[in-house]
């Protein structure tokens, strides 16, 4: 096999993983793309013992351009991507892979969740919320 099958196979094996990532997405019950969002970021949701855990891969947006809102059983997170081309011209692409426009992303949340207590922060382009679990106790109460 030449060096360039080698090349074409690995982009063919990296294309293939995106669209099974994207389907995956879309097939997942826990999110919802609204109708004007353009786009859907990449998103990592788990949970420890003490807490609920969202990372969305933002790469390339502002922090002023990213608004979460807790709706009922669920966390909304909404922003925008800007033109990151701005002021370059005309210009011909030759690949168009950075989706920009708004986006929206809605993860159903776990019955349990102290949403008073939700933090988030924004680094390098990954925005880390946590919903702290509220932590339910057994008490036993006398009969008199």
């Amino acid at each position: 096999m030449s060096e360039d099958d080698v090349k074409f196979v690995k982009v063919i094996r990296q294309d293939l993983g995106r669209l099974f990532q994207d389907l995956g997405q879309l097939a997942h019950p826990s999110y919802h793309l609204n109708d004007q969002a353009a786009w859907q970021p990449y998103a990592d949701v788990y949970e420890t013992e003490q807490e609920f855990v969202i990372k969305l891969e933002l790469a390339g947006v502002a922090k002023g351009d990213i608004a979460i809102t807790l709706i009922n059983d669920s966390l909304c997170i909404r922003g925008l991507r800007r033109e990151l081309a701005h002021g370059d011209g005309k210009r011909w692409y030759h690949k168009m892979e950075i989706i920009q426009g708004q986006f929206e992303k809605m993860v159903s949340l776990p019955q349990g969740i102290a949403s008073d207590q939700i933090k988030s922060s924004f680094s390098n382009g990954i925005l880390d919320i946590r919903l702290p679990k509220d932590i339910k106790r057994t008490v036993e109460v006398p009969v008199e």
